[in-house]
């Protein structure tokens, strides 16, 4: 994907924020589902991994999310 390395616009972080709410936790091909609904912008692997890292962020400062 060519957005590989590059990092997340905040568009792409709001958009990810919604599309988090709409295929909630549990959700059958969870990730698949959002990097569909992002128009493939961001692989499904890129969509699971920025959502661990900014959980383990917001974790470390404290924010329950």
């Amino acid at each position: 994907s060519k957005t590989f390395n590059q990092t997340w616009s905040d568009e792409e972080q709001k958009m990810l924020d919604m599309l988090l709410e709409q295929f909630p936790d549990g959700t059958k091909n969870r990730w698949a589902n959002i990097s569909k609904a992002m128009n493939g912008r961001r692989t499904p692997r890129q969509v699971a991994s920025r959502v661990q890292k900014y959980f383990a962020k917001m974790k470390k400062w404290g924010l329950g999310v």
